[in-house]
């Protein structure tokens, strides 16, 4: 088989019908007393995502004559077998109305992540940071006929212990009781609100997170996270352009929390200058910040090292166990 081929494999057909896997995953885990925490069964939004779950965890199922496996042993499953717990729940969960897509000369290996729940961050009438900009992009991926060569994902809710190795708790609890207060605007006169900003931020910083765990996984090769607010401008305990919490780095810290990435490298390419990432991960050792933006004498937000620079680049040697650091930059732009 071409080398180039790719395979999808089994989705549930209906939303509902994950929602129930989820719970009959917890409730194994509950029975079992294993120990899982609920914000990794949250993180399963495909069916992959069981298959995959928990590899490092093995508990034995029992198998009957004809190869049918249930949780518990009886006269007719007698047969022990130690599976990966994602696997071993599936092997004894009841059928499930699926799909599946198999060897495809148009490989899917970019996700997607989106959520029309992003739509509900409504500012203020003439602004900039809209709605519309996610609007515009769902409709331009119809018109150019992209959606079948895209693995669609769903964002999650985090944790608020994840979101707050990012942000200070002070913070969060100030910009969800502007939300949810009927405050117009957060911090600043740039950062819009209206009462499900809050909810929605945190559903965009879970966004990011979906992205990480299909691309850690296996699923995908790449990602694309549709989400918004956006989040570069936003510090440890402010929001500033847009921007309240810093999706990329509840990412990122995610991928090194769950899945023990230790080296990480950020490039931030945008017009503004990623001040709030920078501000997070600057003392850093292991993260590896790139910004490339236009001149900050006069482009918002006009920050970043001063000098005839407009690309500015920190890095890191690492040699023994030990880190280094040394700062370039380059020359005008």
């Amino acid at each position: 088989m071409d080398k180039d081929l790719a395979k999808e494999g089994f989705d549930f057909v209906e939303k509902e019908e994950l929602d129930r896997r989820r719970q009959g995953v917890r409730a194994l885990i509950k029975e079992r007393n294993l120990p899982v925490q609920d914000a990794e069964i949250a993180r399963l939004n495909h069916a992959y995502d069981i298959a995959q779950f928990r590899k490092d965890l093995r508990i034995s199922v029992s198998r009957d004559g004809e190869g049918c496996y249930s949780h518990t042993g009886d006269e007719t499953h007698v047969e022990q077998f130690p599976f990966p717990l994602g696997k071993a729940y599936l092997l004894c969960a009841g059928q499930w109305d699926g799909h599946k897509v198999i060897y495809t000369n148009t490989p899917r290996r970019t996700g997607f992540v989106f959520s029309r729940e992003y739509l509900d961050h409504r500012t203020r009438a003439g602004h900039r940071e809209s709605p519309g900009r996610l609007e515009h992009l769902m409709k331009a991926i119809q018109k150019d006929d992209l959606r079948e060569s895209l693995v669609f994902l769903a964002p999650y809710v985090p944790e608020r212990d994840i979101v707050e190795k990012i942000h200070r708790s002070g913070y969060l609890d100030s910009f969800r009781n502007a939300a949810a207060g009927g405050a117009r605007t957060f911090q600043t006169v740039d950062c819009s609100i209206s009462p499900k900003s809050f909810d929605v931020a945190l559903l965009a910083a879970g966004g990011v997170m979906a992205g990480v765990d299909a691309v850690m996984n296996g699923r995908v090769e790449n990602i694309f996270c549709a989400v918004r607010p956006p989040g570069h401008h936003a510090g440890r305990d402010y929001a500033m352009g847009f921007c309240f919490i810093n999706n990329v780095s509840v990412g990122a810290v995610h991928a090194r929390a769950v899945y023990g990435v230790e080296r990480i490298f950020i490039l931030d390419w945008d017009a503004h200058h990623g001040n709030g990432t920078q501000d997070i991960f600057e003392e850093d050792p292991l993260t590896y910040f790139c910004s490339i933006h236009e001149h900050p004498t006069f482009c918002f937000p006009g920050t970043s090292p001063s000098g005839p620079t407009t690309l500015t680049m920190r890095s890191w040697r690492l040699s023994r166990g030990r880190s280094s650091r040394r700062s370039t930059g380059s020359g005008p732009t």
